[in-house]
């Protein structure tokens, strides 16, 4: 049983269709401590709401979003409403 629930776990983030999402995710994963990521959930959810699905967003102002953190010299990277909505739903 164990095995089985290992296994869900690592296929439930392997679909990701956003790298710099899939990076963001595993920083805050690994950095952030129990807190920081309870409120950043809350961001998400609250960013969700607001998101339309047929815009693009630069990926700089949904990180900022969620971490209150602004990637500095980072390449502008447009990705669409429904991607971040569906990504984000996985995590």
């Amino acid at each position: 049983m164990d095995g089985h629930k290992e296994r869900k776990k690592a296929d439930m983030h392997s679909d990701y269709k956003c790298d710099a999402i899939r990076e963001l995710r595993d920083q805050q994963v690994r950095f952030a401590i129990r807190e920081k990521k309870i409120e950043q959930v809350d961001c998400a959810e609250k960013l969700l709401r607001e998101l339309k699905l047929d815009r693009a967003y630069n990926f700089e102002f949904v990180c900022f979003r969620i971490t209150g953190y602004r990637p500095e010299n980072s390449p502008i990277i447009k990705i669409s409403g429904a991607i971040f909505v569906t990504t984000f739903i996985a995590l």
